[in-house]
This record gives C-alpha cells, structure tokens and sequence, in this order.
C-alpha cells in the first residue's frame, strides 16, 4: 500500500510541474483559430467557456461520486441548461451562479451559441452525430422579459413553448418528455416524472444532447469473449470483453494507464483512465482535476497497444438542486433568489434541475444521450512489446470535443450490467 500512495503523490508533483506547460498549449490553441480581431475574441470568449465548462464538470463529478456503484453525467448539457438560467439572474444569484459554473467575466452566452455551432456543424459531414437541443417551456400569457426570450433564441438556440402548467402540469411533462425523447432518438424517455411539474411552474428550460459515434478501429465481434471483470469489493462478475490490438494514444503511469479511442471523423473522442490496482478507483479520484486531463492529453502519445474493453450499458439520473446548492448557489433555489432577468414583477426561483444520461458501448463505437431540466417556479495477442490496457476492472471515461476540448460526458464504469 506505501508503494500504491508514493505512486499517487508523484503524480501529483507531475501534474503541478505540468501546469505551466498546459497554460502555453493553451494560447498557442487560440491563436490558431485567430483570423481576424473578431475571431480572436470569439475563440478567446469559447476557450474560456470551455475552460469554464471543464471545471464546472469535475466539480460536480466530484460531488456526486460518493454515490456507489456506476456514474455517468453529461457536464456540457448541464453547463448549457443553467446558462440559459443564468442569462436572467441578477444580483447574488448570478454571483453565486458564475462562481460555481466557472462562468468568465464576460457574458458568456454568445460563446455558448458559438461552441454549439461549432460543435454540431463539424460533425455534419463526419461520421460521428452530435445533436444539441434547447426549448423552453412558459407559462401562458407570463409577462418573460423580450430581452430574455430573444436571448434563449439567439444564442441558445431555443423553442420557445407555451404551455398552461396552471391546468395542465401533468399534460405539459408529458410534452416535455416526448421532447427529449424525440431529441435524444428515445434513449431518453423520461426525464421529469409525476408531481415534478405544479400549478406554481412558470418557466423549465431543457437541454437535450445526442451522440452516436463509430470506432475508427472497430472491435471485431467474433474476439469478443465472456471474462471476468473484477470489482473493487474483491468479487468478480462475467462480461462480455471486447478486444483487439491497434495503434492508439496510450500513457502510462505508476498508478494508472490511459487510452485515447477515436470517432470517425477524428472530431471526438473516449478517453479511459484505468488504475493500475483493480481496488484503487478512488485515490484516481481523488486527483481527479483539471491539471491531470491536460497532463494526460499531454502525454498521449499512438503506439501499438493491446486493448481488452468491456461492452456496457449506463443509465443514470440525478437530481442536481442539493448538489448545486452545495457547491455555493443556493439562493437560486430559494426566495432569496434574484432572476428579474426573466421577469421582473414576481419572484422566481428554481425548484428542480433533473438530469438524466444514458451511454452504450459496444464493438461498433457509442451512443450516448442526457437530458437537462431546470424548473423554475414562482412563490487474439499483441506482441511483447506492446502495451496492454486490460479494462476488467472499475474505470473512469469521458468523451470529448477534440477541436473545442469541450467534456461532453464523463463516466464511471464500476461493474457493468448494474
């Protein structure tokens, strides 16, 4: 054990010796996306939403990953959902919201409308499919700010809906779920259950992401074999595990070993982070941070390498009100809150942000969807040489945008088919 823990403070020096590494690639990554003062500010204004964004989503990894068994949250729909609250908050609450959403100085709602645009016109003509979906559903006939209406619409996007949740809350949820079923190709089919909606609901904003990807190196069916994968708790459970041997980013550390699989296209990504020891899942946790994905990225590098990766499927929901609120803005949720932004003659507060997210992992590639809801409310072998990354054993994964950097979904797998 003293050897596993050495491991885990030397990394640590790693990362922090690496920091000023990272914030060189960093401006380097900006300047070439700048042709021309406006595009600078614009790629400066989306580099620190996604900055922003990255942080926001270990922060709240790090907040619900006391939960057992597996995870896995989509950081960017969340991100995205509550910057849309964001734009009509006003006073302490959009301090305390721009401090936990690691929001710049500067609005941010014209990067978001850029990154989504960037994101989801990149993929068009590639392999992989991102789609992005924003609507708000409104009270009928509720006096919402022009300012604000036109905001959601422009920068985020959003269908506007009017809905009479006064007479038909539970009429408007289902609209609302088929919604997000619809947009997430019925992966999602339910993100708001009974009761969620009341006669006093004004406004919920929703954000719905899809993702569908094909391996660049797809696993071949016929060497995929049921092995055992072996939990943290010493027990072990039988899986399908997926294998091939191909050139692909791969680091290794003392205490854990990452891979980079691409999408066609070479737009996305899954990177895995698998601890060395079958049981230390939560010292790689805990170091989880900013500093240690961009030494990660940093230090991928292709090489021929062994992969044995379980197929697997993840649906997962959490209600994010008690997590956001611990993490430093709970006037949002309250009557201390300020969102005249929205509307100006009642108060306004959220009463439920409700999250689900769904992921499949097979020898094909993934597919992956989650759903934002904030409501708001009045009142065969490899070679010697080449590495082997054996993934029978708990891990964390996360799928990127390689051109923006931006997290779209961050997992962990701690025992498939639970």
């Amino acid at each position: 054990m003293g050897r596993i823990i050495s491991g885990w403070e030397k990394l640590s020096r790693e990362v922090r010796q690496a920091a000023v590494l990272s914030r060189c690639r960093l401006g380097v990554v900006v300047f070439l996306y700048s042709t021309s003062v406006w595009s600078e500010l614009r790629a400066a204004d989306v580099s620190a939403v996604v900055h922003g964004n990255t942080a926001f989503a270990l922060d709240l990894y790090n907040r619900v990953k006391a939960a057992p068994g597996n995870i896995f949250i989509s950081p960017y729909s969340a991100s995205t959902c509550l910057g849309l609250a964001y734009a009509g908050a006003r006073g302490e609450t959009a301090a305390q919201m721009a401090k936990v959403l690691h929001f710049p100085d500067a609005e941010p709602h014209a990067a978001f409308g850029e990154l989504q645009r960037q994101m989801t016109e990149a993929m068009k003509p590639m392999g992989a499919q991102l789609d992005i979906a924003n609507a708000l559903w409104a009270q009928q006939a509720y006096p919402f700010n022009p300012a604000f209406v036109e905001l959601a619409q422009n920068q985020y996007r959003a269908n506007i809906r009017q809905v009479d949740f006064r007479t038909q809350a539970e009429a408007a949820a289902s609209e609302l779920n088929k919604f997000v079923s619809e947009k997430t190709r019925g992966k999602i089919q339910q993100v708001l259950s009974q009761g969620n909606l009341t006669p006093m609901t004004r406004l919920v904003l929703v954000n719905a992401i899809y993702f569908k990807g094909n391996w660049v190196t797809r696993f071949e069916k016929s060497e995929t074999q049921d092995q055992y994968f072996h939990l943290a708790n010493g027990s072990s459970v039988m899986v399908p595990l997926m294998h091939h041997v191909q050139q692909a980013n791969y680091m290794a550390t003392e205490t854990f070993q990452a891979v980079e699989l691409p999408y066609l296209g070479n737009e996305t990504s899954m990177v895995i982070l698998l601890p060395q020891q079958v049981n230390s899942l939560g010292l790689l946790e805990q170091v989880l941070s900013m500093q240690l994905l961009t030494t990660v990225f940093a230090r991928l590098n292709q090489q021929r390498t062994e992969l044995f990766l379980p197929r697997f499927t993840l649906d997962s929901q959490v209600d994010l009100k008690r997590v956001l609120g611990g993490l430093g803005m709970p006037d949002a949720f309250g009557a201390k809150a300020d969102f005249s932004g929205i509307e100006g003659g009642q108060p306004l507060w959220i009463s439920g942000v409700f999250h689900h997210a769904w992921v499949e992992v097979n020898e094909q590639g993934t597919e992956a969807a989650a759903a934002t809801d904030v409501l708001q409310t009045s009142g065969v072998g490899a070679p010697a040489s080449s590495p082997v990354f054996r993934a029978d054993h708990p891990f964390l994964f996360l799928i990127r945008d390689l051109r923006s950097g931006s997290l779209l979904f961050i997992g962990r797998l701690a025992a498939p088919g639970k």
